[in-house]
């Protein structure tokens, strides 16, 4: 029993020097990270497009596709920092 306990232990400590596997906090922590960036980003994005939604739209209905295809492309632009923040996971000794 005692060398199954010690090959699991070594067999966890490779995989994290290697980087196989991430402590949970590290994940929970850079998921964190990454929310409160999307999160911030979408919150001060529409308050910054929100003229520019008004002018777009006129209080014309027709317009309606312009301003989604505007707002779509805003979110693309937040939904691509949020995917790039916080890529790689750093293993803390």
């Amino acid at each position: 029993r005692k060398a199954a306990a010690q090959a699991a232990h070594w067999e966890l400590k490779t995989a994290l020097e290697t980087g196989a596997v991430v402590p949970i906090e590290k994940v929970e922590h850079d998921a964190a990270a990454k929310a409160a960036i999307l999160r911030s980003d979408m919150e001060n994005g529409m308050r910054r497009i929100a003229p520019e939604v008004v002018t777009r739209c006129k209080g014309d209905e027709a317009l309606i596709p312009d301003v989604v295809e505007y707002l779509l492309t805003w979110m693309e632009r937040w939904m691509e920092r949020y995917s790039e923040a916080g890529k790689e996971w750093e293993i803390d000794d």
